[in-house]
C-alpha cells in the first residue's frame, strides 16, 4: 500500500511593502539579477528571444522573435555544429520620460547545436514581421528515402 499524500499547504507569513526586511530582499534580488531599470526605462541587462524549432523530411526550421530589429542588427554565423543568432535593441535616442516600459533593451544570444543531419552550407536566413526564419535543409543520406519492393 502507497502512503498517502498530504494535501496540507503551508502559508508564509505576507509582509507589507514598506518593510525593512521586505526592502532589503529587494534589494538583493536587484543586485543579483542586476539593475533592471536604466535612466531610460529600459533594459541596462540583455534580453532573450523566444525560438521555435521543428522539422518536416527536407528541411529544419527555426524561427526567431526579435520585434523592433531590422537585418543591420543581426548577425547569424555557423561554425563548428552551433548556429548562433546575436543582435541587440537599441534604447530611444531621445530622452523619454517613461511612465511605464516593459520592453527589453540590450543585446541578446541564442546558441543551437546544430543535428549532424544538417548540411551547414545550406542555410538560408529571412527577416519578416519581426520574425527571423532560418531553414537549413537536411543531408541527403538523412533524408527518407523510398525503397522499391521487388516482385519475388
Amino acid at each position: 500500500m502507497l502512503p498517502a499524500l498530504s494535501t496540507r499547504r503551508f502559508g508564509l507569513p505576507v509582509l507589507p511593502a514598506s518593510s525593512q526586511f521586505h526592502q532589503e530582499i529587494d534589494g538583493l534580488f536587484d543586485r543579483f539579477f542586476g539593475d533592471f531599470a536604466n535612466g531610460n526605462g529600459g533594459m541596462t541587462r540583455g534580453w532573450n528571444a523566444s525560438v521555435a524549432i521543428w522539422d518536416d523530411e527536407k528541411h529544419v526550421y527555426l524561427e526567431v522573435e526579435i520585434p523592433g530589429l531590422c537585418q543591420d542588427d543581426l548577425e547569424v554565423v555557423v561554425h563548428q555544429g552551433n548556429l548562433r543568432i546575436w543582435g541587440e535593441r537599441k534604447t530611444a535616442s531621445e530622452n523619454r520620460n517613461y511612465w511605464y516600459n516593459e520592453r527589453m533593451y540590450g543585446r541578446f544570444e541564442r546558441l543551437i547545436s546544430l543535428p549532424d543531419v544538417v548540411d551547414p552550407d545550406s542555410i538560408e536566413a529571412q527577416m519578416r514581421d519581426g520574425v527571423l526564419s532560418i531553414t537549413l535543409t537536411k543531408k541527403p543520406e538523412a533524408q527518407p528515402k523510398k525503397v522499391a519492393i521487388k516482385a519475388g
